[in-house]
């Protein structure tokens, strides 16, 4: 086998030689197309993987954005609230303290009606009293009214001055026993009989025009307001429904249900034109206590 090859001409040798040569460089290529395909569909995966990266990155980069305002905007916000929140706070104390007084104010009210009462009785008592004072002078001196038949202007002058200096009727020149029976029994006069002459002789006070204007209200200056005197007078002139509504109003205002110009629109429509004093010690209070 051997001595045939070795007894083959060299050409022959020489072109199996390049067989082979072109044999391995064929399978070389072979192989080496296979691997390069192989790597251009991994670069074409690691291209796609890349781009989906990209957008992922571009996507996050995109929420990092909004994180970052909203929590911008978070922080403005409870800055606000805490901004707001004191406020509150101080306002709550205020209307906490105004709603203490105002229930100090109604337990010392509890009193208020029976010493209203009481005071009502009395002065009832003293009328009564001055009425029937009045009444038994006029009747005294009706009974021991003396009226001449003729009576001249001089003594006319005499019985008028002794009448109002208190000395009785003996003054005058009587002309009949009844007379001197009336001059006997005269009533002495006291200081309640002159007051009560006084009050008849003087002339009663002139009402005000209907058109003239009503009082201006007392200035904040001028006029220290308090609470419980407020509250009492606001209870003895105020009605039981009037007073009540008032308080539900004030309730609302510390509730927030309400602001203060309505809760003042609603305390005028209370007390109305009669009780506008009323109106602006209320809106003292408020101004006193910070609520406007």
């Amino acid at each position: 086998m051997e001595l045939g090859v070795s007894e083959q001409h060299p050409d022959e040798k020489f072109r199996h030689g390049l067989r082979l040569i072109e044999i391995a460089y064929d399978e070389r290529s072979r192989l080496a197309e296979l691997e390069l395909n192989q790597l251009r569909s991994m670069n074409k995966e690691r291209q796609g993987q890349i781009t989906a990266l990209e957008s992922r990155v571009a996507e996050l980069e995109a929420h990092m954005r909004e994180a970052n305002e909203r929590a911008n905007h978070v922080a403005n916000e409870r800055d606000l609230a805490r901004n707001e929140l004191k406020a509150v706070q101080r306002d709550m104390a205020k209307l906490d303290q105004f709603k203490r007084s105002i229930l100090q104010s109604i337990k010392d009210e509890d009193v208020a009606p029976t010493l209203a009462t009481s005071s009502v009785s009395h002065d009832h008592g003293l009328r009564g009293g001055a009425h029937n004072l009045m009444y038994g002078t006029q009747q005294l001196a009706g009974a021991h009214q003396y009226t001449p038949a003729i009576r001249s202007p001089a003594t006319a002058a005499t019985y008028s001055e002794s009448y109002r200096t208190g000395t009785g009727l003996s003054a005058v020149p009587s002309r009949s026993n009844g007379a001197h029976r009336s001059a006997a029994v005269a009533p002495p006069s006291t200081p309640a009989y002159t007051e009560m002459q006084i009050a008849h002789s003087a002339p009663a006070p002139t009402p005000a025009p209907l058109g003239a204007p009503a009082p201006a209200p007392p200035s904040s200056s001028t006029a220290h307001v308090d609470g419980k005197d407020f509250f009492k007078a606001a209870r003895l002139r105020l009605s039981y429904e009037q007073f009540n509504t008032f308080l539900i109003n004030i309730r609302s205002l510390n509730d927030r249900l309400q602001t203060q110009e309505e809760t003042l629109a609603q305390a005028r429509n209370i007390f109305g034109p009669d009780n506008q004093d009323l109106f602006f010690q209320f809106k003292e209070l408020l101004v006193k206590h910070g609520l406007t």
